[in-house]
This record gives C-alpha cells, structure tokens and sequence, in this order.
C-alpha cells in the first residue's frame, strides 16, 4: 500500500459487528479508483467518519461513500490470515497531501461492520423528532421506519418485525401503553425489544409497562439530540447499558 500511499489498519477491542474499525487514508495527491482493501469479513460495512466532508472546509472534495460491501474473495497470501475479504471503492485525494493532519488531508474514512442493519420502528407524534432520531440512527447503519400514530406503528411493526422498537407513550389512535400491550400478545410481537421515550415521567406511565418488558425508559426532557445513537447502541451492546 506504501506506493500508492495509501494506508489501511484494522482496530478493534474485542472484535465483531458493532466493533471492528477500518481506517483509510490516502496520502497520494490524486485520487484512486477500483482500489482493493482487506476486511476481517464480508458484509456491510458503515461510514462512521469521512474527513473529506464539505462541512469541515469548502475546499474539499466530499466524497458521498456511506456504506460499502466486502465480499470474499481471493487475498494476497501473507494477510489471508487477517482478511478474507476485499472491497472495491474509491478514496478521494485530499487538497494538501502527505501531511498527517487528518483534518488537512481530508482523506480518512472509516468504516464499522454490521452482519445486517439492525432495523427500528419510531412510534413518534412529534415528526421533527422523528426525522431526527431517524437521520441520526441510518447514518450509524441502522434502517428505520416511521409510524406517527399507535396504528401505523403496529403495522410497520408487524411488517417489519424490527430489532426494536422506539415507542411514545402519548400518541393518537392508540396511546403507547396499549401498543405494548398488543405486541406483547401476539407471536410476532412478543419478543421485539422496546425503548420507551415520553414527555411523562415513568411514576406518571402505565404501571405495567417494566411487566410488558421494556429495554428501558427516558424521559424526552433529559435527552439531547446525540443520545439517541448511544441509548440504541447501548441496547444492541449489553455493555452498555441504558
């Protein structure tokens, strides 16, 4: 890779979807196509940062990677032990190359795999903070569906069967407690991991919701826009909990 300058590494803590890490850099003063680079493994594999983003200066390129697939295939012999995967994609030079700021060179992606996006429904009135808890969620991997009241909620959920389920507890047609009542007493709903975030205090909620089985509940008033990526990972990665 050192005579295209162009370095790839693996990082991880203790490996797997949801923790292995591929940074990239191009260092080179061109850009590069039908590039191949090792992955630990085949699959999806998100954009959790690329440095040549226009939002850190106008005067770089934007690349608009957001997600790219690995898939087996044949590698050089010496790193077959480490990767058996390859990926074909295009890295973009930066404007100032061979510096080391990564905000300079504006070259660096890095990618986090996922086996399969874990899919969510938000059961959510409030459609601006749907569309936020949605953007910021599908730009770390995950695929969202949106229901504005108890019935669509339902359906997307029976349609869907999601990993999880992000529910309100005051929304029309039918209020989010007897949402979690419905699922959890159908074969297709029983087992769907629930988050609760409400304007109401949990002393204030049905009191057989912790009963119905719920991965927790937050009170909207002490959430701020970034918590929502840690409150959602933290229930996929019992590590850390919500």
């Amino acid at each position: 890779m050192t005579s295209t300058r162009v370095l790839a590494y693996h990082r991880w803590d203790k490996g797997g979807p949801g923790d292995d890490v591929i940074v990239v850099l191009n260092f080179s003063n061109r850009d590069i196509t039908d590039y191949a680079v090792g992955f630990p493994r085949d699959g999806v594999w998100q954009v959790r940062f690329n440095s040549a983003w226009k939002g850190y200066s106008p005067d770089f390129k934007e690349n608009h990677l957001s997600q790219v697939v690995a898939e087996h295939g044949q590698w050089h012999a010496k790193l077959g032990a480490l990767f058996g995967a390859h990926l074909v994609s295009r890295l973009a030079a930066g404007p100032w190359p061979g510096q080391l700021l990564l905000e300079s060179t504006a070259v660096c992606f890095t990618m986090i795999y996922m086996d399969q996006p874990k899919k969510i429904v938000i059961i959510e009135d409030n459609a601006g903070l749907a569309d936020i808890y949605k953007t910021r969620l599908e730009m770390i991997g995950y695929t969202c569906f949106i229901g504005y009241n108890g019935i669509t909620g339902l359906y997307f959920t029976q349609k869907e069967i999601p990993d999880l389920v992000l529910l309100d507890l005051m929304i029309p047609d039918i209020p989010g407690g007897k949402v979690l009542e419905t699922m959890r007493e159908t074969d297709w709903g029983k087992g769907i991991k629930v988050l609760i975030i409400s304007n109401l205090n949990e002393t204030e909620a049905p009191g057989n919701l912790r009963q119905l089985g719920i991965e927790g509940y937050v009170v909207k008033a002490n959430m701020t826009d970034d918590k929502i990526d840690q409150l959602v990972n933290g229930i996929f990665n019992p590590a850390q909990p919500v």
